[in-house]
């Protein structure tokens, strides 16, 4: 079901990488089927599903990102990689204080987390993903 709350893939998000951008996508889609879990009051354990299948993509989308980031010799990937475990560090935080109700909130900083990454962090590397061009 669309929602004019749920995160929405735009142009403007794109790396340029298919494999990333197709990431992206789908980390977007896991934050729509969470705010609608926790829209239709679905039971706590599907909550925490979402947010642990949300959680092990994650990792596995930034260490595809970092791996992309060093293969091209990226100026920026410390940096990205603090911005990567500082996400990891709020989640957690997050998940532990809140483990009596995973709430609207948690999707609204998720959302909030991951549309801010795609227009601030992620295009700074946007460039460096793509292929130098043939002389």
């Amino acid at each position: 079901m669309k929602n004019a709350n749920h995160a929405e893939w735009q142009a403007t998000f794109s790396v340029g990488n298919d494999e990333i951008d197709a990431q992206h996508r789908l980390m977007l889609d896991l934050l729509n089927h969470l705010y609608d879990a926790l829209y239709e009051h679905q039971p706590r354990k599907s909550i925490c599903a979402i947010l642990d299948e949300a959680g092990e993509f994650a990792t596995v989308h930034f260490a595809t990102e970092e791996r992309l980031m060093a293969e091209c010799c990226f100026p920026g990937l410390e940096e990205h990689r603090d911005a990567h475990e500082t996400y990891r560090r709020l989640v957690k935080d997050i998940r532990q204080r809140s483990k009596e109700e995973q709430g609207q909130d948690l999707f609204f900083f998720l959302k909030e987390w991951w549309l801010g990454h795609l227009l601030q962090v992620d295009v700074l590397y946007a460039t460096w993903l793509k292929p130098a061009p043939a002389p």
